[in-house]
């Protein structure tokens, strides 16, 4: 764009967000969408776009003016003009990177979505209270799990098998991607466009590669068509055809010397060797006992070395010169597993470093005389790998399984990713089949994946000083549960998949202890207030161990351990006895089990048909649901006998959360939510009517969580949560629905403060919200 033009946008953009400014000033409390024009709203980011770096930095600067603009529109315009180029303040690049969500989220509600979006983008927000915009639903904080910068490339109609980055004459980096559909597309990735398709195989394109040529941009590609074919991209046209007679080709390199060579690994165990001018076979380098699945080549300015790997589980060294293999190295102790896939990366000063992957994990190796294992990163399943030099000269690793891509710096002594592209929390994500690196101008790198017929480009370092940030909250926290901390303020108590249970704050969400858990994952997590005024913390663990803490104390470590089954410990609830004591109620595998605090027991109530699916208590009432579908409502104020007052029995399996209303027009009452998506509400006064007293649900799917909320010892309003990504709250006199959440993300566990604080365990973080529960009304 002309220098007249930019400046032309950029006064238009001063000018517009003046105008937006005093309408906003003067809008005294009324709909901030409503007081500002229509063309601002629509047009401002587009005048923005058009002024570069400068007219982004501009309009990133005026979050309050930003909230009412189409997020749809300010995606667009920046995947037009921004993407892989500059990079984009940290508001404007959460817009683009949750643009389709915002898009539909109501106006009421995105200020508070907004600040979800932020957290995806830097991996923890903290909110300022900057909102102009008036809403019952205040975003306090939120630690999710960064989702980054990403565009697609439609035009392929079925998957894409293999990836090759070419480096054009005019100095631009080429994406080429070869498909299932017979078809090989050229893409420009710095603008996100196609350049043309290369039509000639008859079935699937399985490898491609760029081929070293002085004159001409060259690309190499096999097919299961039985040929290798030679295409200049300048003209789009084939310019050799070579009939190999091997197995299917996996992989294909290209060397660069004299003539230069191409090789091609097959599952027929060998690698044949061509010349690309004459077509004509070099050779065949004979040495793998299984298929050969990867090769990469090790550039050096005298003489370049060959290495391939394969399902015989060794890394092969060859002389490409003389075709002689110089060493074989058995995968272990890196690998375990077939090795699927190699890449070098040359660190920036000038070290070069050789990547394996397999299904167990990933391995770096040093490329000196010997080839020896430098880290192996944590991974699992891994299906394809790209990797790029870093700053500092770090490295990144980058390696897909299903629906993440995850990111590692291997050698900085960290096992676990650095970051994770999450491509869908969807349960049917597809595999990522393909990834490469793309080295652009300004240093800027973009990774490129394939999923099936989808090619999506991400910007790894768009929109934040350290974009390799992981959240604090991995791995996934499956249980929430508030607590008192030393100083007799609340802390949110988390636990998950990993043997701790942590503590964070209940205002910030930074992290303040952690507490030493059990052998297996956390399975849930009660806080008891005892009549000292101390607060206990309990954990169940799937090792079939209870751990109890003392917050208020300060000390770490746990003050009882029950070690009382050998079965997975699954739910807790607090339950009173008739001499006013509080007990334990422990739900596991076909049994609940109650205990005093010191861990002695107190007596067992053996009911459930199946496995224990969830637990509520009021008093001394204890609810159980089992995976049978049955519903049991006990009086354990005599834990020794234990009384039995109803049961409901229902569809097998379904019943994923209860909760007890204790005040309600009705007397109390028993609520369960469901994998149907229903919630269904039974008065525990006429169990004997064996159906419920309502149901309702308005969630598109399971129902994973439940609470309520007490105004003034009135149970007024009901928490659902599910994997839809929505919370919602009902009224508890007429069940109408009176307000939807969107987050974005499967919930997996809430817990409400009587504050009016809710805390949200999403599958990718958490989120800290209060909601105005006084000024609800239904809607």
């Amino acid at each position: 764009m002309a220098a007249d033009d930019s400046a032309r946008d950029l006064a238009v953009t001063e000018a517009l967000i003046r105008t937006a400014d005093c309408a906003l000033k003067s809008a005294n409390g009324d709909n901030p969408h409503a007081v500002v024009n229509p063309y601002v709203r629509q047009y401002l980011s587009m005048h923005a776009a058009n002024a570069g770096g400068v007219g982004w930095n501009l309009l990133g600067d005026n979050e309050r003016i930003v909230e009412v603009l189409n997020p749809e529109q300010i995606g667009a315009d920046a995947v037009r003009t921004a993407f892989g180029k500059i990079a984009l303040p940290p508001l404007l690049e959460a817009i683009v990177n949750a643009r389709d969500w915002l898009g539909k989220v109501d106006a009421a509600d995105y200020p508070f979505a907004l600040g979800v979006a932020m957290a995806r983008n830097t991996g923890h927000y903290v909110s300022a209270n900057v909102s102009f915009s008036p809403t019952l639903v205040h975003l306090c904080w939120a630690a999710l799990q960064p989702r980054l910068s990403f565009r697609d490339l439609p035009g392929h109609t079925d998957s894409v098998l293999a990836f090759a980055v070419v480096r054009a004459k005019d100095c631009r980096t080429l994406l080429v991607s070869a498909s299932r559909d017979h078809t090989i597309r050229v893409w420009d990735p710095a603008a996100g466009q196609p350049m043309t398709t290369l039509l000639g195989h008859s079935a699937a394109v399985t490898a491609v590669t760029a081929v070293p040529d002085p004159h001409r941009t060259l690309l190499a590609s096999a097919s299961d068509d039985g040929t290798i074919r030679l295409w200049d991209l300048g003209s789009g046209q084939p310019i050799m055809i070579i009939r190999h007679h091997g197995g299917e080709v996996s992989a294909l390199v290209a060397v660069p010397f004299d003539d230069g060579c191409l090789l091609a690994a097959a599952d027929d165990k060998l690698i044949r060797v061509w010349n690309p001018v004459t077509g004509q076979p070099i050779g065949v380098l004979i040495g793998h006992s299984g298929a050969v699945t990867a090769l990469a080549v090790l550039p050096d300015p005298y003489r370049s070395m060959l290495v391939s790997a394969g399902r015989d589980r060794t890394i092969r060294l060859w002389d490409i010169v003389t075709g002689t293999l110089t060493a074989t190295f058995p995968s272990t102790p890196g690998h375990t597993g077939a090795i699927s896939a190699l890449a070098v990366v040359t660190r920036s000063n000038g070290e070069r470093h050789l990547i394996s992957a397999s299904k167990s994990n990933i391995c770096v190796w040093g490329t000196g005389s010997d080839l020896t294992p430098l880290a192996t990163p944590a991974a699992s399943a891994v299906s394809a790998l790209a990797s790029y030099p870093g700053a500092d000269g770090r490295i990144v690793i980058a390696g897909a399984n299903f629906g993440t891509i995850s990111l590692w710096d291997p050698l900085s002594g960290q096992r676990g990713p650095i970051a994770e592209l999450v491509t869908s929390l969807a349960a049917n994500t597809r595999g990522i089949t393909a990834l490469a690196a793309l080295p652009l101008d300004a240093g800027v790198t973009l990774l490129a994946s394939a999923s099936y017929q989808t090619i999506r480009l991400w910007n790894p370092s768009a929109g934040r000083n350290d974009s390799l940030t992981r959240s604090k909250f991995r791995p996934r926290v499956s249980e929430l549960s508030f607590a008192t901390g030393p100083d007799g303020r609340t802390v949110l108590a988390t636990g998950g998949y990993e043997t701790v249970v942590r503590l964070w704050s209940f205002d910030t969400g930074d992290h303040i202890e952690t507490l030493l858990g059990a052998p297996g994952d956390t399975t849930d997590l009660v806080s008891i207030s005892t009549s000292d005024g101390s607060n206990l913390l309990v954990s169940a663990s799937s090792g079939g161990v209870i751990r109890l803490w003392n917050t208020t104390s300060g000390q770490g470590e746990s003050i009882v351990t029950i070690e009382a089954t050998t079965r997975t410990a699954t739910y807790l609830a607090e339950v009173s006895a008739a001499d006013g004591g509080r007990m334990l109620a422990v739900g596991n595998s076909g049994a609940v089990r109650l205990c005093h605090l010191d861990g002695q027991p107190a007596g067992a109530l053996e009911g459930p048909s199946g496995s224990v699916t969830a637990l509520a208590s009021m008093g001394s009432l204890l609810a159980s649901a089992d995976d049978a579908g049955q519903l049991r409502l006990w009086d354990v104020a005599n834990p020794i006998d234990a009384q039995e007052l109803s049961v409901w029995s229902g569809k097998p399996g379904v019943i994923t959360a209860l909760v007890f209303l204790p005040f309600t027009d009705r007397g109390p009452l028993l609520v369960s939510a469901a994998r149907d998506g229903m919630i269904r509400v039974f008065d525990p006064t006429n169990g004997a009517s064996g159906h419920p007293a309502a149901r309702f649900s308005s969630h598109s799917g399971a129902v994973t969580a439940l609470a309520v909320h007490s105004i003034g010892g009135y149970s007024r309003t009901l928490i659902s949560a599910g994997r839809d990504g929505t919370i919602r709250l009902w009224d508890t006199v007429t069940w109408a629905l009176v307000r939807v959440v969107p987050v974005d993300a499967p919930v997996v566990a809430i817990a409400v403060h009587a504050s009016g604080h809710l805390a949200v365990a999403l599958e990718d973080g958490i989120v800290m919200l209060r909601i105005e529960f006084q000024a609800l009304t239904v809607e």
